[in-house]
C-alpha cells in the first residue's frame, strides 16, 4: 500500500497577518480530504462569503455562528470548523489549529481545513472530528505544513497534545 502524499496551501485571497492563516489539506488517494475542493468548487458569492469569515476569524474576533472550535473538550481542542447556510443546507469545513512556528511566532495559529460536511443534526458527528485530529498528528500532514513554514521540524510535532 502506498503512502498518501499530502500538501498544504495557504488560501489565496485572504488577509495576511502574523498572528492567523487559513490552509487546506489535499491528498492524492483520498477523497475524504475535500475541504479545498469543495471550497473551490463554491459560487462567487458563496465563496466570498466564507473567505470574509476566514478574514473575521484571521483578524482574531469571535462569531460561533460563523466558526468555533471545541477548547472546553479535551479529545477535540484543536479541531475548528467554518460554517455557512445555502438553500437550508448547513456546510462544514472541519480542520484543525496548530502552530508552525514555536520559536519564532508562539501564538500564531494556522487553521487546516481538511473536510466538508453537511450537518444534518444539531450535534458534531465526532468523526468528522477524529479525522481531523488524526490527521494532526500525521507525521505526513506536519511534514507537509513544515514546507510551508520550515521552522515545524517534520520529526517533531510541538502542538500534539
Amino acid at each position: 500500500m502506498a503512502a498518501f502524499s499530502y500538501t498544504v496551501r495557504l488560501v489565496d485571497g485572504v488577509k495576511p497577518s502574523s498572528r492567523r492563516a487559513v490552509a487546506f489539506l489535499s491528498c492524492s488517494g483520498d477523497s475524504n480530504i475535500d475541504a479545498g475542493v469543495v471550497f473551490g468548487g463554491l459560487k462567487q458569492k458563496r465563496e466570498r462569503e466564507v473567505r470574509s469569515r476566514f478574514d473575521y476569524w484571521i483578524d482574531g474576533s469571535r462569531a460561533d455562528n460563523w466558526f468555533h472550535g471545541w477548547p472546553n473538550d479535551a479529545d477535540y481542542k484543536q479541531c475548528f470548523v467554518f460554517k455557512w447556510k445555502d438553500n437550508n443546507q448547513h456546510h462544514r469545513l472541519y480542520g484543525f489549529l496548530c502552530n508552525p512556528q514555536p520559536i519564532t511566532n508562539p501564538s500564531f495559529q494556522l487553521c487546516v481545513l481538511v473536510s466538508h460536511a453537511m450537518k444534518t443534526n444539531w450535534e458534531t458527528d465526532p468523526h468528522e472530528l477524529d479525522g481531523a485530529n488524526s490527521l494532526r498528528a500525521n507525521s505526513a500532514v506536519r511534514a507537509a505544513i513544515a514546507k510551508l513554514y520550515p521552522e515545524l521540524k517534520a520529526g517533531k510535532n510541538p502542538w500534539v497534545n
